[in-house]
């Protein structure tokens, strides 16, 4: 982070096959702090996780913010769809399944969710 910053809300952002998602921050002294965690993601209701005022996470100048995403492409999983037509690859349009939207100055979204 170029500045001291605190944390308004989480909103995390996967596809079918999410399951879970982290965030913590890397502060500047080597320290690292789960700061959120969605166990039970669900992708058809993407949530904003609004901290209240006094557990907001207030992040020195220089902490980076960690996420972990976990997904599930097996059988097990209904929603896991065959790629279509036999794929097996393609190059992804976005820079990754799993979006983070985290608001930067002024509240407004960062690009791709970094401050």
């Amino acid at each position: 982070m170029p500045a001291p910053a605190r944390l308004e809300n989480f909103q995390p952002h996967m596809h079918m096959r999410g399951k879970a998602i982290s965030m913590e921050a890397g502060y500047p002294d080597g320290r690292r702090e789960g700061l959120s965690v969605v166990n039970n993601f669900q992708w058809r209701w993407h949530v904003n996780y609004i901290y209240e005022d006094d557990a907001a996470p207030l992040l020195p100048k220089g902490t980076v913010l960690v996420f972990t995403a976990w997904h599930d492409n097996t059988a097990d999983n209904e929603q896991s769809a065959p790629a279509p037509c036999g794929a097996t690859w393609a190059k992804s349009r976005v820079p990754s399944i799993a979006r983070r939207p985290v608001p930067g100055p002024a509240g407004r979204p960062s690009a791709r969710g970094r401050l």
